[in-house]
């Protein structure tokens, strides 16, 4: 049996940096209905450029309109607001609760699960 559409929203969600449950629960809510699956089983967005499946919408939606919904990168670089360095480590526990491509973002950018 596939996924269901709103699997495969908040799976989507998530892949493309929404992971705090309050933001994921109202991307969720404002972007459910746009969801349809194709016969196939597909889950997909109808755009003015067409269908897109969920991850490419999602992907996009992220990176433009939804953008303030991302979760904001942690360690490898970042700054804090007094302009210093921030941790390249995170909690174990944290890290282990995102999703396997976020998880691979934070690790490419050298962060470092800590217990």
């Amino acid at each position: 049996m596939g996924k269901t559409r709103d699997e495969a929203l908040t799976t989507a969600l998530q892949s493309s940096g929404v992971t705090n449950p309050a933001f994921l629960k109202a991307a969720q809510a404002m972007l459910s209905g746009m969801v349809k699956l194709g016969e196939d089983g597909t889950a997909y967005v109808e755009t003015p450029m067409g269908p897109k499946t969920v991850d490419v919408f999602a992907k996009g939606w992220a990176a433009s309109e939804g953008k303030d919904f991302v979760t904001a990168a942690q360690g490898g670089g970042a700054r804090g607001n007094d302009g210093t360095k921030v941790s390249n480590t995170m909690k174990r526990a944290e890290f282990l609760a995102l999703p396997p491509a976020r998880q691979a973002e934070l690790v490419k950018s050298g962060v470092t699960p800590i217990d």
